[in-house]
């Protein structure tokens, strides 16, 4: 699962079995996820490759499960200088070097920074309130900050409120308030009908982001884009809508 709100690597027990891999139980590290840290074990891998990414003695953690079936998390640490090309409409993702190239013909750009390094964000709006927004492909939901919540709802601008859990790869488990929220705006990209799970994220607290309005994007919103490509090297992020 490639993860861009992930700054380490991970692989399962089962993919650790496959490949005949122990993990190394004397050096544990903290890992600290969306919902909350857990003491995890590590292993060191000889080589990696996706498509034109080759990382090589790298060390990984191991997490129980990397949902939705996968073997592992490919974080961001490993795409400083990549271009992930992200073609939902067919279910393709590509990741090579970055030669720097502009956006093709019917895309909208918008500057990326990075929290830790790593960690893609962008500026947005949700309705009129001015958003930090993380790009979390690993996420499949999308999180917002209690900041956000009250912005929306001195506003009033959220509907159908609703319980929602949230369980991250720690495995820990957090329940939020899911709401519909206005259209999302992403420089010339407008997203509607979409929901925001609000809730108080030990990783707001981490970046330093509980204190003004900010949310995780998750593929719940990202994935009704045409294509998304992430521009490392450029820092750019580069959106296409579904043709109507």
């Amino acid at each position: 699962m490639l993860d861009t709100g992930a700054s380490r690597s991970a692989l399962t027990p089962a993919a650790l079995a496959k490949l005949g891999i122990a993990p190394d139980l004397d050096r544990m590290v903290m890992l600290r996820g969306t919902t909350g840290s857990a003491r995890v074990p590590t292993v060191r891998v000889g080589r990696l490759e996706i498509g034109d990414l080759l990382v090589e003695r790298q060390t990984m953690v191991v997490v129980d499960d990397a949902f939705g079936g996968a073997d592992g998390v490919l974080a961001t640490t490993a795409l400083r200088d990549r271009r992930i090309l992200a073609d939902f409409r067919r279910d393709r993702i590509e990741i090579v070097r970055s030669g720097g190239q502009r956006a093709p013909a019917g895309y909208t750009t918008l500057p990326i920074k990075l929290l830790e390094r790593h960690v893609p964000w962008v500026d947005a709006m949700v309705g009129n309130v001015r958003v930090k927004a993380v790009i979390d492909t690993g996420s499949q939901q999308t999180l917002g900050n209690l900041a956000l919540r009250d912005a929306l709802e001195r506003s009033r601008r959220g509907a159908d409120p609703r319980d929602e859990a949230v369980i991250g790869v720690t495995g820990d488990e957090q329940q939020g308030r899911s709401m519909g929220v206005p259209v999302i705006r992403l420089a010339g990209v407008t997203v509607r009908q979409a929901r925001i799970n609000f809730l108080d994220l030990p990783i707001f607290g981490r970046w330093h982001l509980r204190d003004e309005p900010a949310m995780l994007i998750g593929m719940d919103v990202l994935g009704v884009l045409d294509t998304m490509i992430l521009d490392y090297r450029r820092r750019e992020l580069q959106l296409r809508l579904v043709d109507r």
